[in-house]
């Protein structure tokens, strides 16, 4: 029971990690043997082209949220966590370090565009809403990148059905 217990939290977190590693690859971020953020926090991979900490976890996105806060300040980096709970949804945080304050911006879904670039966007519809272009290189957020309904379905239908692709990969 409890060997079962352990095999299924390990392929929860290793589902997890294929996850942001997929996204990693597929944004163009590397991981570099450069110099590391000290932290006594280790559940993380360091994008240092974009100052930003990777965080894939199996743990809900406001636990994860709480976990990383003091890591992001002590480290002076921006996070994306990456949560992938066993039998879940894919969800993300992102957190934006500023010297004064963090700003985390959740729940985010992923979004693709037509030419498969990948966004992290709010869940609910808004006017106005932005969202974050992921990129090899310090990120910002950005207008939406859709203009009507029907794009804004689209890109998540794209991102769903890559999602399920990536999932597919790892049960094999």
């Amino acid at each position: 029971m409890i060997m079962s217990l352990f095999r299924r939290r390990a392929a929860a977190e290793a589902r997890a990690l294929h996850l942001a590693l997929v996204l990693a690859a597929k944004t163009g971020w590397r991981f570099d043997r450069g110099p590391l953020p000290r932290s006594s926090f280790t559940h993380f991979l360091y994008v240092e082209a974009a100052h930003l900490l990777l965080v894939p976890t199996t743990s809900g996105t406001e636990f994860a949220v709480r976990q990383v806060e003091p890591v992001v300040r002590e480290t002076r980096s921006d996070a994306l966590i990456v949560s992938l709970p066993d039998q879940g949804t894919p969800a993300f945080a992102m957190a934006t370090w500023a010297r004064r304050e963090t700003v985390w911006t959740t729940p985010l879904a992923l979004w693709l565009g037509e030419a498969g670039e990948p966004w992290l966007v709010p869940t609910e519809a808004d006017n106005g809403v932005l969202g974050f272009r992921l990129v090899n290189a310090l990120h910002h957020a950005a207008p939406a990148p859709w203009a009507f309904t029907g794009e804004r379905d689209s890109g998540f239908g794209r991102a769903a059905a890559w999602m399920e692709t990536v999932a597919q990969v790892v049960t094999r």
